[in-house]
């Protein structure tokens, strides 16, 4: 049950590396959340919903994390 419960929320992607590459495991008494590509993570011992909640409060969307890049890019070619 609490396998299924953990596949149906969605996970943001990470953000830092803005990878879609994120898994919701457990060890032991830990559940974390964590990036494949970058290695972030969050962990708690507070469940899975715990963890996912947590990760997401923190994520930031692909979209918002390119417009960020692409005005840094513009005010730096201005410079």
């Amino acid at each position: 049950e609490g396998a299924e419960r953990m596949s149906e929320i969605e996970l943001k992607p990470c953000p830092f590396c803005g990878s879609d590459d994120v898994i919701c495991e457990r060890f032991e008494d830990v559940y974390y959340v964590e990036c494949w590509y970058c290695s972030a993570k969050i962990e708690t011992y507070n469940g899975a919903e715990d963890a996912i909640e947590g990760w997401n409060a923190r994520a930031i969307d692909r979209e918002d994390l390119l417009k960020v890049a692409d005005e840094c890019e513009r005010a730096d070619s201005a410079a």
